[in-house]
Formats: structure tokens, C-alpha cells, sequence
């Protein structure tokens, strides 16, 4: 779960900088991402699951 949970953020990071505004997350560098992952919320995670799906 965490290999992919990884690869989706880094996914998210990459290539949907604007979902990440609307998800009130600024990424600038890697190093952010386990601060993210602290404040991941499984509504947020689960939803995108959805729209990739």
C-alpha cells in the first residue's frame, strides 16, 4: 500500500498541480511529500482513486 501510495502522490505532484491547490497542498520539493502524507486525508486519496478509475 505504501509503494503505491507513493506513486500516486508522486503522480499527483507531477502531473495535477491544480487538484494539489485544491486540496490546499503546495509541493515544491520531495522532501514536502512525507509532510503531506502526515496530513493525507483517505476521503481525499479514495476520491482520486475514482477519477483515475
Amino acid at each position: 500500500m505504501n509503494l503505491i501510495f507513493k506513486k500516486l502522490l508522486r503522480q499527483i505532484v507531477f502531473d495535477n498541480p491544480i487538484m494539489l491547490k485544491r486540496n490546499n497542498f503546495v509541493i515544491r520539493s520531495k522532501r514536502k511529500i512525507k509532510k503531506i502524507k502526515k496530513r493525507w486525508r483517505k476521503s481525499i486519496f479514495l476520491n482520486f482513486i475514482k477519477q483515475i478509475s
